[in-house]
């Protein structure tokens, strides 16, 4: 443990971080936009852009204009592509900060026009191109009538285009990835056609960057997959990839109870034989989930968590009796166990950037070069 006031810890090995990054750059041979929205899914968006500009990544992404301006706030001065900035207070600050606007809609294209010419600053933006996902964005259909919009706009700058892939995760075989590809192609075309440079183009997420060569362009966006979080749903770990995180705590009572005892809210577990019982302060309040069928780690062995996760602790039928001390890892490697956080998404039933994304605040984070 690295924070004696925290319960648990959240550990980043940042070399592994360093080194997965080198992998993406070198194998898809395209600059990689790192994706450190929400926090970096949690795991901490200054720190990780700060191991990674000093490695050479210079276009990072985010979600909110208030992750862009603490990026900034933290010396990161390299390309910043903001995703979501749609009111008029966000987009006069992203403008200060000199960040990268994703252009999603015909609204928020009157606000930014609005914005710069209230401030008197030009705004450089990203095309986000709609080819199927349904969320925001032009369909290839509407940039006619956008680029005409924008045409001759002086405050106005078309610095990219982007889209993202709705199934390649979870089969690169899917005939609607195909689809997708060939509408991000016309919408190309269409900018080609009316003489619009697009100084970056991309559409690899994490894991189309290394399954699908036709759709590096110019840039590949990856997020999850820098911090060792397979990006394959249909397949195992990259070799090129390393788990870079590891979440422990400890026990902090340990009982012996006997055969019938009730664990937990409801009652949920009885005990079948007198057992040991311990307990670790990690709860769904910490971002462990209330879920049956959870594991933990301890001595090198699976062990079940019972009963229903508090929000505070959660309890583990333990083989034989441990010392209070004794190292919990929930995810992560001990002996020759692993829990990985592929583990936990299935357990949990989300997404592997959810299952990271809900590790709380109060779960102490230690950036370390090895672990």
């Amino acid at each position: 443990m690295h924070d004696d006031f925290s319960s648990s810890v959240l550990e980043v090995n940042l070399s592994a971080v360093r080194r997965n990054f080198a992998y993406y750059r070198d194998f898809c041979a395209r600059p990689v936009i790192a994706v450190v929205k929400a926090d970096a899914y949690g795991i901490g968006a200054v720190p990780l852009a700060k191991t990674l500009s000093a490695v050479g990544a210079t276009d990072f992404a985010v979600a909110r204009v208030s992750e862009a301006l603490r990026l900034r706030a933290a010396g990161i001065a390299g390309d910043i592509l903001i995703f979501g900035a749609t009111g008029a207070a966000e987009i006069e600050a992203a403008l200060a900060s000199d960040s990268t606007l994703a252009l999603i809609s015909w609204d928020q294209l009157g606000i930014i026009r609005r914005v710069c010419r209230a401030v008197r600053r030009k705004a450089r933006l990203e095309l986000k191109i709609d080819t199927g996902m349904g969320r925001f964005g032009f369909r290839p259909g509407e940039l006619p009538a956008l680029l005409s919009s924008i045409a001759g706009a002086n405050e106005l700058e078309i610095a990219g285009i982007f889209s993202h892939y709705a199934n390649i995760d979870d089969d690169p075989d899917d005939g609607f990835n195909r689809i997708q590809l060939n509408l991000f192609r016309e919408a190309l075309r269409i900018c080609a056609a009316r003489g619009v440079h697009l100084r970056r183009i991309h559409f690899s997420n994490s894991a189309a960057a290394l399954s699908a060569p036709e759709s590096r362009f110019t840039h590949v966006r990856v997020g999850s997959g820098l911090f060792g979080i397979n990006p394959f749903y249909y397949a195992g770990m990259p070799d090129g990839l390393e788990t870079a995180l590891r979440w422990r705590t400890r026990l902090i009572s340990v009982r012996r109870l006997p055969a019938g005892q009730g664990i937990g809210y409801g009652q949920t577990y009885r005990l079948t034989a007198d057992a040991w019982v311990g307990l670790f302060p990690v709860g769904y309040g910490d971002g462990f989930r209330r879920v049956e069928g959870n594991e933990v780690l301890i001595e090198g062995k699976r062990v079940p968590a019972i009963g229903r996760v508090c929000c505070d602790a959660a309890m583990a039928l333990l083989p034989e009796a441990l010392p209070v001390g004794t190292d919990v890892t929930l995810i992560g490697r001990d002996g020759d166990e692993t829990i990985s956080v592929e583990d936990l998404a299935r357990r949990w039933g989300c997404s592997r950037a959810g299952a990271i994304s809900g590790i709380s605040a109060r779960v102490a984070r230690a950036y370390l070069e090895e672990f």
